[in-house]
């Protein structure tokens, strides 16, 4: 049997948690799809059109098993 894997997210990261956690975030319940990241780093929108300022994502470790 394998160990479970740890990983602890950055400072930056748990912010971001504290504020999706809170309502702060609303519309957003969770951290954004790569396709959300991606149109608000390209167009300032999430995929469904509303207008947000930046990305709110975290990043695992290449051997995390839920990374892509």
């Amino acid at each position: 049997m394998t160990a479970p894997f740890e990983w602890t997210p950055d400072a930056h990261e748990l912010a971001d948690l504290e504020l999706l956690l809170s309502g702060a975030f609303q519309p957003l319940t969770g951290f954004m799809s790569s396709a959300d990241a991606h149109a608000v780093d390209e167009h300032g929108v999430l995929t469904d059109g509303t207008r947000w300022p930046a990305p709110v994502t975290f990043a695992l470790p290449d051997d995390h098993p839920a990374a892509p």
